[in-house]
């Protein structure tokens, strides 16, 4: 028998503005490390931390604003906002590198080894900044300063 969706508690409502601005803040923090300083990065472990948590984070901000309900007690945009319309045309091309990333992070699996190609953190950063400006504009002016990032 499938479990029921996840249906998040008054405490949890009000702890994932926090929750939530600690993805942000992670994930702009990598990314700024990332588009800054590769080229100058000699240390690959420091490189493959900085990239795999900025990937992580990604994914955690793209299943935010995109996810529906779900037996997981994720933190989602439409727990937050009752009339909450996900922005799936603006994150399309983050939602399209999902498996890559998923491969990269958690599998071990021959295709991560034969990825060739970069990933596109500034165009992740563009699509999810336009995504969180419009939940932001979407949340009542009472709420708006919590979920500053």
């Amino acid at each position: 028998m499938p479990k029921a969706n996840y249906t998040p508690s008054g405490a949890d409502i009000n702890s994932a503005p926090a929750l939530f601005v600690y993805e942000m803040q992670m994930f702009r923090g990598t990314t700024d490390a990332l588009l800054s300083r590769v080229p100058a990065c000699d240390d690959w472990v420091l490189y493959r931390a900085l990239l795999e948590s900025a990937l992580v984070h990604a994914r955690n901000l793209l299943d935010f604003f995109v996810g529906t309900a779900s037996p997981n007690d994720d933190v989602l945009a439409c727990h937050v906002l009752n009339d909450y319309t996900s922005p799936s045309v603006i994150l399309e091309y983050l939602a399209s590198c999902r498996s890559d990333i998923n491969k990269t992070l958690s599998h071990l699996t021959y295709s991560r080894v034969a990825r060739k190609r970069g990933w596109p953190f500034w165009r992740f950063r563009q699509d999810l900044e336009t995504a969180y400006a419009e939940f932001l504009a979407l949340l009542p002016d009472s709420e708006r300063a919590d979920w500053q990032a």
